[in-house]
């Protein structure tokens, strides 16, 4: 694994473990070699640690490129680490850990400005909202008194912006002045109110 990664790149470890079906090995942290590991792992957890270096290094050489790459260059690299992070951390090590971090916090760049690229490139337009309002501000007539300079109060704003509200002003005015030719209503003692009416305001009242 070490010679594959040294001479091939990270291209050719993802290519030799997909092919191989290599397990990733356990890394382990250099105090662990030093006061607790068995004897007889000691050589084997040496040459993962020395794997654990140059994958190290070979991710730090890739990392440039994610700011440099464009299309289906930076997707393939992209995609190579996050295969290998997930290889990293399927195994339980401390240095598993730490590498299969650093792939994905690579990958998450090249990968968060493939996103970038997706939105559409409007060149000299751009996206118009369909909402009147909208189109009439960019448009240049008919904005909003905010976009002119002018200010109104919540309570303006609410009433002559519905749809329709000046004809509902105008309902009303009118039946405010029907009402106002009607005159007050009679006293309930009056004789010129409706009897049936005079005994529903007045049911106590003897006859």
């Amino acid at each position: 694994m070490r010679t594959t990664v040294e001479q091939q790149g990270l291209n050719g470890l993802n290519a030799a473990i997909q092919t191989n079906g290599w397990k990733a090995p356990v890394i382990p942290s250099a105090w662990y070699i030093d006061h607790i590991c068995p004897p007889s792992q000691v050589s084997a957890a040496q040459a993962a640690r020395a794997f654990g270096r140059s994958l190290l290094t070979a991710l730090d050489g890739t990392a440039p490129s994610m700011l440099a790459d464009q299309g289906s260059t930076l997707l393939a690299k992209a995609n190579t680490l996050v295969a290998l992070a997930q290889w990293l951390g399927a195994v339980e090590g401390y240095d598993n850990v730490i590498l299969a971090g650093r792939a994905r916090s690579i990958a998450i760049v090249g990968l968060g400005r493939l996103v970038a690229d997706l939105m559409p490139r409007w060149g000299r337009s751009r996206p118009r909202c369909r909402s009147p309002c909208v189109s009439r501000c960019d448009r240049g007539a008919g904005a909003h008194p905010e976009r002119r300079g002018g200010r109104r109060s919540v309570r303006d704003r609410g009433r002559n912006d519905r749809p329709g509200s000046a004809a509902l002003l105008g309902r009303c005015a009118r039946r405010r002045s029907r009402l106002a030719q009607l005159g007050p209503l009679p006293s309930p003692g009056s004789t010129a109110m409706d009897p049936q009416l005079r005994a529903l305001l007045k049911p106590n009242e003897g006859g």
